[in-house]
């Protein structure tokens, strides 16, 4: 079925409105007039929100709280009340929402009430770390943050270790020495180069260049803020692996009936940097 989403046309519309990720200043014009022209603004946090809409003089506004712990509630509030003509919007307390932010069962719950999204863009921190990295940019895997308890941590840059594209996770400076130290644990390439972006926008705006090498040279206590890691992609795996192995890899893995097409040709995509398409194909092939 085909679901088209216009936000021009449509009767109900929720706005996803992005917000400044440090400096204030980087708010647009646009998303401005969204928030000045709101009835109600749902927000990540209220207290934060508002020490916002107050810098920019936008008063008298109806402020609804939804985060990680209340958003499946809240949203259906959220929802009634487009219904019955508000004007609404939704903010998170720095940059977009949904991206490693609240927002996404808000805005599925939207369109599947047939209430129409549109994203005003502005700041984004990824992207600002990626640009100022100096690593290749062209291809890139936004992963965000990876988990707190180190043995999970460990498995899942252990699935990402061989990853040839650029790689960027946000991380908070409590857990930033552990997270470095799991990286170069992991991917045991001294040379592969990794830039750490802090204080993104704001007065204290900083790159650090170096290489997996250089981690347990890093002071520590000067990586004050919120951080994105940037690393640079695996150079050295240039997996190579004969056809007739991989069929009869694929074989082996179809004996086991619990396996679904879609979910052996993903692992083999990534564990052999071979399209998933053309892995289906070959699977589809096989059974045939």
């Amino acid at each position: 079925m085909i679901k088209r989403n216009s936000s021009y046309n449509s009767k109900y519309l929720l706005y996803l409105v992005a917000t400044p990720i440090g400096n204030l200043d980087d708010i647009t014009f646009r998303s401005l007039k969204i928030l000045n022209d709101a009835d109600i603004i749902a927000c990540e946090d209220t207290r934060n929100s508002a020490k916002l809409l107050n810098y920019f003089n936008i008063k008298n506004k109806k402020l609804v709280s939804i985060h990680e712990h209340n958003e499946s509630s809240n949203s259906l509030q959220i929802i009634e009340q487009i219904k019955l003509g508000k004007k609404v919007c939704y903010i998170s307390d720095a940059g977009y929402p949904i991206i490693s932010d609240p927002g996404f069962i808000l805005a599925k719950l939207c369109l599947e009430n047939d209430i129409a999204i549109s994203v005003i863009p502005g700041a984004n921190a990824l992207l600002n770390g990626l640009i100022g990295s100096n690593l290749p940019s062209d291809h890139f895997y936004f992963y965000g943050f990876l988990n707190s308890n180190k043995v999970k941590r460990k498995k899942q840059l252990e699935s990402l270790k061989d990853f040839k594209e650029t790689m960027i996770f946000y991380e908070a400076p409590h857990r930033i020495k552990d997270t470095l130290q799991d990286i170069k644990t992991v991917f045991k390439d001294d040379e592969r180069k990794i830039t750490i972006a802090r204080e993104l926008t704001k007065i204290h705006e900083e790159y650090i260049y170096m290489q997996l090498k250089d981690i347990d040279n890093l002071d520590y206590t000067t990586l004050k803020g919120e951080m994105v890691i940037i690393i640079e992609g695996n150079k050295n795996n240039d997996i190579k692996i004969n056809h007739d192995e991989l069929i009869n890899e694929i074989k082996s893995l179809l004996k086991d009936e619990k396996l679904k097409n879609n979910e052996i040709a993903k692992s083999l995509s990534i564990k052999y940097h071979i399209s998933k398409n053309e892995i289906y194909d070959l699977i589809l092939s096989i059974k045939s």
